[in-house]
């Protein structure tokens, strides 16, 4: 189980060689998840499912309002014929937990397709959706995605984390020192050849700088610019509303959040229109930068067709190129060969529109500006 760093967590239970289990809970901000992951061997014994209805009974898991339940479960719940289906079923209904992977995701040696990776849930109101995804590395089991709706910390909304050295605080003298400290002929010599040399001077390089120069891990803003410090106070507000509301049941709060929604509407439009009204190429950088705010894609180098195999990873991509441009620029006599088929001297080989007298050349230079 892999956790983002944004969640606090906590493991409430762990199993046994015999029972492959993991139960923790997730928090982030005000909203709280508990995830159980579980494994159950083909061709195991029904004691599997006995020992999971057992450590759900003693976690009380009824009483918890987020439970999620995922894993390779080896029980096809698209068959109802199947002989542990109803036991499978049965710990389900006695949890009120709902299965919620619809498509298959396993293709059985018979060439069936079975439902075997299943996801169940406690609330079906904070799942945005449920969908397959393709095997991870080269396991035979499709995966799937889980979306839900949680409230983020507020300091995490619209922001992006990034690494940044800081050079104020850095201590350049003990860089030097280590560098200089360095054996760079045995590190970067010709016997390595240029990319391990590369990649020793790199390693070497880098690891000082990080023993000498501290970082720092900085929040980034990166909510759209016509966002303006005022506009974020209303959206508070408003979630303050409707949390008030959905806490009370009061109309009263209902009016004053929908009175608030619609004013924060109106008021980005408004800043929206602004801010692209003064927005023009004068300001190259603010210009590009939402260019490629908007466009939100990375170009790349689209697949290789190589002697009728297609390249698709970065390194063989830059193999091919780099073999392509060798052979085709390296050759002296492929270049004298390029450098006369396009530039020639003698007027007989020359296009008759091209051909022009010296008076004509200076009569052009008489009547320059």
């Amino acid at each position: 189980m892999y956790v983002d760093s944004m969640f606090t967590y906590s493991i409430l239970f762990t199993g046994n060689p015999d029972f492959e289990c993991v139960i923790a809970s997730l928090c982030a901000n005000n909203s709280k998840f508990y995830v159980c992951v579980v494994y159950r061997p083909p061709n195991s014994s029904i004691s599997v499912l006995d020992n999971l209805f057992t450590t759900l009974c003693s976690l009380n898991v009824c009483s918890f309002s987020n439970f999620v339940m995922v894993g390779d479960f080896n029980i096809d719940f698209s068959n109802q014929n199947h002989p542990l289906f109803s036991k499978l079923h049965s710990i389900a209904s006695s949890f009120l937990l709902y299965q919620v992977v619809k498509d298959y995701t396993h293709i059985n040696l018979s060439g069936n397709h079975t439902t075997i990776d299943l996801a169940f849930v406690s609330s079906l109101e904070l799942l945005i959706s449920c969908a397959t995804i393709p095997p991870l590395s080269s396991s035979d089991h499709l995966g799937f995605k889980l979306c839900f709706y949680i409230t983020l910390p507020r300091h995490l909304l619209n922001c992006v984390s990034k690494t940044v050295w800081c050079y104020q605080e850095a201590d350049f003298v003990k860089a030097n020192n280590f560098l200089s400290q360095l054996h760079w002929d045995s590190l970067v010599n010709d016997q390595h050849g240029v990319d391990t040399s590369w990649m020793n001077w790199y390693n070497h390089f880098t690891h000082t700088m990080s023993e000498c120069i501290p970082k720092k891990r900085i929040i980034i803003d990166n909510r759209p610019p016509w966002i303006s410090d005022d506009i974020m106070k209303a959206i508070r507000r408003r979630n303050r509303l409707f949390a008030a509301y959905k806490k009370s049941g009061n109309e009263y709060k209902l009016a004053e959040y929908k009175y608030t929604r619609n004013a924060i509407v109106s008021a980005i439009r408004v800043s929206k229109v602004k801010y692209f009204q003064k927005l023009h190429t004068a300001d190259k950088k603010s210009f590009w930068k939402m260019v490629k705010r908007l466009a939100n894609n990375r170009s790349t180098i689209p697949t290789l067709i190589h002697n009728d195999v297609q390249v698709t990873d970065d390194v063989s991509k830059a193999e091919v190129l780099n073999n392509e441009f060798y052979n085709n620029f390296n050759h002296a006599k492929h270049l004298s060969t390029v450098v006369k088929s396009r530039f020639t001297t003698d007027p007989e080989n020359c296009p008759t529109n091209f051909l022009c007298t010296d008076h004509m050349v200076y009569d052009l230079i008489v009547n320059l500006d």
